[in-house]
Parts: structure tokens; C-alpha cells; sequence
């Protein structure tokens, strides 16, 4: 029989039962072997009632002596050597019809004591008769269940396919070719399924369970790596010369770290190949991703060609252009800024240079991907906050080259766990900037809206005696940017009536224009306002030292990732720095959490652990948005299955490289076909 049966068609379900399966995803036989148990639960022994057992599950065989309904408690009573048991059940009579004095039963559940009592509520149970193996007994695995479907049920029906349908299995359902098996000590699927289903001790259904998490990444890496079409394209060898890298080492007033000096040695390799680079640059804020991008594309600059360095608003693309302008000075490096509110004229000018390979590098936001942007000779792809950019949108960049594929650099200052940048830019090799050039201290203070006025007040005493600067973030309001803006406005009039009047107040949001946004912030660098009142287009891309306080008013609305990349903004120097949390008292569970971590944690590798664990994988990246299916065995927060996940990937990329089409392993490649089509509808 074909696994992919319809499961009403399995002996003993039918269409009735079949619907109730449906609702757990259950729809063929394959599904139903595939339907995992939550946990386990170990009796593997009958225990005597003691003390002792109290509050854990066990198992006891005892008989029938009496039966009866007490207020709304339908109660049992069996009779275990010389102590007694009741069985209760709650508004249920008719579970009384099934017992009969002198019944011998088996009962297993969590063991209470009540008024002297010993008791088990709803237990499981069944009626000891000879030559009749229990399902009670053993390790008990422990179903998701739905309306009418037992786990005793489920368990008689997994284990009659397994007892009946062994032949089908191995032929259908095992596709792990012998040589990995061997390698990994991985039994065949007839023998994993078995010690998931009817594990002889708890440990034999972890060891299979790790096995399913294996064949489940190796699918999922080999369908991600086969459809990297760059690896056989054509990329310039882009050697480092040295007469712009080496000067621009020499001009930076710190020495580099440990781990930028790592990140860069790997990428001199990837653009010293003809193999397009394709690497995901990860670096906490402040931890000098800049200058890396920048060292990467002052390497094309020495072999001829052009670098474009896409940012995802015109905030953050300034900011770039600012610093890489001011770091390139006296480097004979032609830099310039590409955003969709220039001026006509200066436009064309740009992107004449720009075809006339007069412009060595350029900084811009989606105005880099539109038709009339054309680059002479480029040779590297830079993107700047790459999750905010769809993939498209990143391939529209790459194609602006025709005769070769320029190199790829993305970049994050949105920590991602290593485990889910691993899996979900599996396609891409992984650089961690994990230190910092400086160590900021940075205290942060969660509190109630009543005291907004002391924090004002003591916001006000700091710049006044210490002259410091402050930023003041607006509540988030994701549903309208008007709202947004209303919002910053609200906040600046809010302050300017309790502040004292030496106290100067700037503000700035996404819907100003760009000479007058400009003007602000270049105002409050220099030192004009002590405080900044913003939405969140300061969450990147603005370094100004002197800033070392930030109040977020209602700080609940924003996720970790967010608060953390704004708290940023004040990490910039080694003084310390105090950031201020104001949310009402009452705060929905999730967001405690958040404001809780944020507090106790500066380090976004760990916020980013820690919103992983709150959030689920699915809704920190945006499952759809990245093409990933939900994994079914595979629990991205599981520290063994992180360890798996990285074998996996390495076993994918081998056996790419021994046979990129898959010809010799067919079973394998008709499974990624198969997850390909799962894939491809699940994205639509």
C-alpha cells in the first residue's frame, strides 16, 4: 500500500474518525506514523501505594470493590493490596457502566491524596485479561489529541501499521542513503519509527527523535544549497592591492578588533575567488560593521571595479554616506549618495558618473534598483539591514552587472541566533562580529508612567550640571505614519511645557523633508539641542557620542529587537549611559518579558536567544516572508537540535559537491522534490 493513502481507507478508522484525524494534520498513513508523540510518560513498572508517590504518575493494578456518584464526582474504587485507590472522573456517570465488582483493572495518572484518600484523577485504565498486552505498561507515549481520538487509540492504530506496513516503510518512507547511516549511526526508518511510537526507555525515543531532526534538515539544507545557482556563476577575483586598505587602517583612531580582523580575513578569501561571495555579516550594535563594509568595497575600488552599499531609508543611507565620505578623505575614493528626494539635476549627474565608472562607490536606498541606475564595472553588492529588504529586491541590485555576478555582502545589526541564521540563511556563509571597540556601560531603568515626571526632571538635571544630550523616542504606532508623527508631536510639546527654558529641543520624523530632517540632526551632533525627540528612524544609523540618555515612552509597544537597537544609539562612546523605560503598570505577559530582558541584558545575541524563546522562530523572521516551512521535528531552541542542525548542513554541502543533481541517491532527491512542492505552496 502507498503511504500517501488516504487515512480513511486504513483498516479501523474509516470517514467518521478520519475527519476527527484530519483536524490534527493526520490525512494519510504517512501522517499518522509521522504524528509525534508531545512527550513520554515511563511506567515501566506497577507500583504499591506508598506516601512516597504522591504527585507522580504511576502505574497500579488493583480491583473493582465499589462504584458510585458523589456530589458531581463519578469515583471507582479499586482495592491495591491492602490500600485503597480512588478513580475519579467529573461530570462523567457513564464512565461508572464500564466497571463491574471484582473487575481487575490497571490504572495509570498522577497519584493525590484527598481526606485520607489516595486518588488519581481521569485516569487512563484498561481491564487486565490474559494474553492481552497492556498499553498502559512500558513507556507511554503521550499523543496531541483532538475531540473522540485517545491516546489509547492512536497507539493501537501506530501500532498496527508499524506491525503490518513494515515492508512499505523501509521501501517508501527510507531514504537516508547507507553511507550517511553509517557515518551517523542512524538505524533504518522502520526501527525510528518503532522506538518513537514504542520505545523500550524513554532514551530509545530521544535517540530516534534526534534521527527525524537530522533527515528533516538534511532535506530542508539540501533544497535550500541545490537552488544556490551563484555558486556556478562568475565573480571578478577582487585581490587586496593594499594602497586604499592599508591607509584606511591607518587613518582609524583604534585599532581593530580580534573579531573584525577575523570577519575581514574572511572575506579577502571570498573575493579572491571567481566563486561569487555570498555572506551574511552579523555585528551587535557598535560593533564596527561599518568599517568592514567599507575595508570590503575599498578592495573592489583596488582592482578597478565599483561598490553599491544599499541601506533601507534614507536616514540610515545619509548616515553611511556621512561617515564612509569622512573616512575616504584624502583616499582619492569618488564617493557618492543615490536616494529617491535628490534633485534632478544632481540625479542625472549621478547616474552619469556612476555609468562612466566616475563614481568608485555609492551609497543609496531602493533608489539604487530602479532602471536608470547603470554601473560601469561593479564588482561588490553591500546590503544594510538586509531583513528589511525583500529578496527581489536584493536580486535587482546584483543583476545591475551583466557580464558577471558581483560579489554579496548582507549585513545585520539585528542579532539572530546562530542556530536560526544557520537554517534560515542557510544559503549564505556566517561572519559574527561578537566584541565591541569600546565597552559602553549601559544602565536601564523600567518605570510606571506615575513617575514620568521625576525621570523628566532628572533627564533635565543631567544636561543641565554634566551637558549632556538625550534622546526622547515617541510611542510605536505601526497602523499610520500620521498617527506617528501626531504622536512625536505630542511628546515635543509635552517637554517643552515642564522643561527649563535653557533647554533646547529638536525633533525629527520619517515624514519631514529631507533638508529640514538633515538640519536637526546635524543641529543636535553639533550640539544646538539637548534633546531629540524621534520616532524610530533613530533606530539605526545615527552615532553621536555625547547623546548618553534615552527615555522610550511607552517602551511595552516595541519589540526586543527594537528596544535594543535604539538603546544603541546611546552605546556610543565609553561613558556611561542610561536609558529610561515608561509603560503603564499593566503590561501584557509577553511584554514584561521583553522589558525584563532589556533591562537585565545588553548583549543582542542574547536578547536575540531570549526573543527567539517568547516569539518562536516563525514570527521572529517571518516564516513566509523567508520561504521556511514550520519544521515538524525539529525544535530550533533544543540545544541538541542545534548541534544536529549544523551537522546537517555540513552533510548537505558535501553531498552537493559529490553529486549536485543528486543522480545517485534517488530517494533523496524525490524527498526534496517532494518538500520543494510542500514549499512552493505553502509560499503560494
Amino acid at each position: 500500500m502507498d503511504l500517501n493513502t488516504n487515512i480513511k481507507f486504513l483498516k479501523g478508522i474509516g470517514e467518521a474518525r478520519a475527519k476527527k484525524l484530519n483536524k490534527l494534520g493526520i490525512k494519510t498513513i504517512k501522517d499518522l506514523i509521522y504524528h509525534i508523540p508531545r512527550k513520554y510518560v515511563d511506567r515501566t513498572q506497577i507500583f504499591d501505594l506508598d506516601y512516597s508517590l504522591l504527585g507522580k504518575e504511576i502505574a497500579i493494578i488493583g480491583e473493582v470493590i465499589s462504584k458510585g456518584n458523589v456530589d458531581e464526582e463519578n469515583i471507582v474504587v479499586l482495592k491495591c493490596n491492602k490500600e485503597f485507590v480512588e478513580l475519579v472522573w467529573k461530570k462523567s456517570p457513564f464512565i461508572l457502566s464500564y466497571f463491574n465488582k471484582g473487575d481487575k483493572v490497571l490504572a495509570a495518572g498522577k497519584l493525590y491524596k484527598f481526606k485520607n484518600s489516595y486518588r488519581i484523577l481521569f485516569p487512563e485504565f484498561e481491564f487486565v485479561k490474559e494474553n492481552k498486552n497492556s498499553f498502559l505498561i512500558g513507556v507511554i507515549p503521550i499523543y496531541p489529541l483532538t475531540e473522540r481520538i485517545t491516546n489509547e487509540f492512536l497507539r493501537e492504530i501506530i501500532s498496527y501499521v508499524l506491525d503490518n506496513y513494515k515492508n512499505e516503510i523501509l521501501e517508501q518512507l527510507d531514504i537516508l542513503p547507507d553511507e550517511i547511516k553509517n557515518i551517523r549511526n542512524i538505524p533504518d526508518k522502520w526501527k525510528i519509527l518503532d522506538s518513537i511510537h514504542r520505545p523500550p526507555k524513554i532514551v530509545d525515543a530521544i535517540e530516534a527523535r534526534k534521527a527525524l531532526v537530522y533527515e528533516e534538515m538534511l532535506i530542508f539544507f539540501l533544497n535550500l544549497l541545490s537552488s544556490m545557482h551563484y555558486r556556478e556563476l562568475f565573480a571578478p577575483k577582487l585581490e587586496r592591492k593594499g594602497h586604499l586598505t592599508d591607509k584606511l587602517i591607518q587613518k582609524l583612531p583604534f585599532s581593530l578588533t580580534n573579531a573584525q580582523k577575523k570577519v575581514i580575513s574572511e572575506i579577502e578569501d571570498d573575493l579572491n575567488k571567481t566563486i561569487p561571495m555570498h555572506r551574511l555579516l552579523q555585528g551587535d550594535v557598535g560593533s564596527g560593521k561599518t568599517i568592514v563594509a567599507l575595508y570590503a568595497s575599498l578592495i573592489a575600488i583596488e582592482n578597478g571595479y565599483q561598490s553599491a552599499i544599499m541601506a533601507p531609508t534614507e536616514i540610515l543611507a545619509e548616515q553611511l554616506y556621512n561617515v564612509i565620505s569622512y573616512w575616504t578623505f584624502g583616499l582619492n575614493v569618488n564617493v557618492a549618495l543615490l536616494t529617491s528626494d535628490i534633485k534632478q539635476s544632481l540625479k542625472y549627474k549621478i547616474l552619469k558618473d556612476l555609468s562612466d565608472g566616475k563614481i568608485d562607490l555609492i551609497v543609496g536606498t531602493h533608489a539604487l534598483i530602479v532602471e536608470d541606475v547603470k554601473f560601469k564595472k561593479l564588482g561588490l553588492v553591500i546590503i544594510d539591514e538586509q531583513h528589511r529588504f525583500g529578496v527581489n529586491q536584493r536580486a535587482l541590485l546584483l543583476k545591475k552587472s551583466k557580464e558577471w555576478t558581483p560579489h554579496f555582502l548582507v549585513m545585520t545589526a539585528t542579532p539572530i541566533p546562530r542556530t536560526l541564521a544557520l537554517t534560515f540563511y542557510g544559503d549564505l556563509d556566517v561572519s559574527i562580529i561578537d566584541e565591541k571597540p569600546f565597552s559602553p556601560k549601559i544602565i536601564t531603568k523600567w518605570i510606571f508612567e506615575d513617575k514620568r515626571q521625576v525621570a523628566y526632571e532628572w533627564l533635565f538635571k543631567e544636561i543641565l550640571e554634566k551637558n549632556k544630550q538625550a534622546y526622547v523616542v515617541a510611542p510605536l504606532i505601526e497602523q499610520s505614519e500620521k498617527l506617528q508623527v501626531k504622536a512625536v508631536e505630542e511628546i515635543y510639546d509635552f517637554i517643552n511645557r515642564i522643561k527649563p527654558p535653557e533647554i533646547l529641543i529638536g525633533i525629527v520624523h520619517g515624514r519631514m523633508n529631507r533638508e529640514e530632517r538633515q538640519k536637526n540632526m546635524q543641529d543636535f551632533r553639533n550640539g544646538k539641542f539637548h534633546i531629540l525627540v524621534a520616532t524610530t528612524v533613530i533606530e539605526v544609523g545615527i552615532d553621536i557620542p555625547n547623546a548618553t540618555i534615552m527615555i522610550i515612552e511607552h517602551a511595552e509597544r516595541f519589540g526586543i529587537s527594537q528596544l535594543h537597537q535604539l538603546r544603541g544609539r546611546i552605546a556610543r562612546s565609553n561613558s556611561i549611559a542610561y536609558c529610561v523605560l515608561i509603560t503603564p503598570r499593566n503590561v501584557s505577559n509577553d511584554a514584561e518579558k521583553r522589558l525584563k530582558a532589556i533591562v537585565e541584558f545588553t548583549d543582542g545575541f542574547k536578547l536575540s536567544e531570549i526573543d527567539l524563546q517568547i516569539r518562536g522562530p516563525g514570527d521572529l523572521l517571518g516564516t513566509k516572508q523567508h520561504g521556511i516551512m514550520e519544521f515538524k521535528f525539529t525544535n530550533l531552541l533544543d540545544n541538541e537540535h542545534k548541534k544536529i542542525i549544523s551537522i546537517a548542513r555540513k552533510d548537505a554541502i558535501l553531498l552537493l559537491q559529490k553529486d549536485p543533481k543528486l543522480r545517485n541517491y534517488p530517494k533523496l532527491l524525490k524527498a526534496v522534490e517532494s518538500y520543494k512542492k510542500e514549499l512552493d505552496i505553502l509560499v503560494g
